[in-house]
């Protein structure tokens, strides 16, 4: 078979990470930069700028496809972002337009949820599996489902958002506009929420003698680790609210499969081991059996990965269910 490799970029809130991966899913290059911010022409004129680069760390075999994934809710009609929560310049962004010109092989575009639940699907914690969930749980929670091996759109490409599931009806406002979604009780920002709220009440705990400014749900974990109880507190609640909505998407789908990866889970059993507790209190007991919930195999290259997996089977080198 010839020797060909694809480009895969995963666009966060924050940074781009761009990678070169080869057809058995492995990882040959990686490019990692913070995005420029200042407008969307700049953005793309950077992600232009990164797949050149990548494209000449491997210059004996050839590039055959590149995959972006964008966070935000696309429409897979026209390809206009309709809303980024947490990358606002691409709103209302024709997606194929802006790239188009800017790079020089097929392209395709994706949810960047969704292209890392395809990279978990094809070479990571679900390779086994036909059908799953994958959860991202960063500053967000992004989520992508592999239905019969390939990415459930829905109608117009923004099915899968479970990040956005309305889970308390007068919650926190949402960067989707909405009040209560998932998001606001399982992410980075919603353990930081909830450690400032709680450590008014606790000034015992550690997590009150940390500034504000300063917290973060990493140093929550690491008091958590240290012994603090309020920290073990609030991400035993985080696990907790997760645990509900396995326990709605098992309901739901009979899925065999939860994959849940993100920064966030680098918490592992603190957030893990309650929230499997509670999707078992409140799942079909037979649903819940039949399923499987485990920890991202690919870590932070799952969106790259996946995306370069998408130009694959885009321009026919792989077919679902392959590998």
């Amino acid at each position: 078979m010839e020797k060909v490799n694809f480009i895969g970029l995963d666009i966060g809130g924050t940074n781009l990470r761009g990678g070169v991966v080869d057809l058995q899913g492995e990882l040959l290059h990686c490019e990692e930069e913070r995005i420029v911010r200042t407008s969307s022409e700049a953005l793309f004129h950077q992600l232009s700028h990164v797949v050149k680069k990548l494209s000449l760390r491997e210059g004996s075999v050839p590039i055959k496809g590149v995959g972006f994934g964008f966070p935000g809710f696309i429409d897979h009609s026209t390809w206009v972002v309709e809303k980024s929560p947490n990358l606002s310049l691409i709103d209302g962004v024709n997606l194929t337009q802006s790239l188009k010109g800017k790079i020089a092989y097929p392209f395709f575009i994706e949810n960047d949820a969704n292209a890392a639940a395809l990279g978990e699907k094809i070479c990571g914690a679900g390779k086994r599996s036909h059908n799953l969930v994958f959860l991202t749980i960063g500053t967000g929670l992004g989520s992508g489902v592999i239905l019969n091996n390939r990415i459930w759109h829905g109608a117009k490409g923004y099915g899968g958002e479970l990040g956005h599931i309305t889970i308390e009806p007068e919650g926190r406002i949402c960067n989707c506009g909405n009040r209560g979604c998932l998001e606001t009780l399982v992410s980075a920002t919603a353990i930081v929420e909830r450690a400032l709220q709680y450590s008014r009440a606790y000034p015992s705990s550690t997590l009150s003698s940390i500034d504000e400014k300063q917290l973060t749900s990493e140093k929550v974990y690491q008091e958590a680790v240290r012994g603090d109880s309020l920290a073990r507190w609030v991400l035993k609640e985080t696990g907790t609210y997760l645990g509900i909505a396995i326990a709605n998407i098992i309901n739901l789908l009979n899925i065999e499969l939860v994959v849940l990866g993100g920064q966030v889970m680098n918490a592992g059993d603190y957030i893990l081991l309650p929230a499997k507790k509670e999707a078992e209190r409140r799942a079909i007991k037979g649903s819940f059996a039949s399923a499987k919930i485990k920890l991202s195999a690919l870590g932070g290259n799952a969106g790259m990965v996946g995306a370069a997996m998408l130009a694959a089977q885009q321009t026919g080198y792989l077919r679902p269910g392959e590998l």
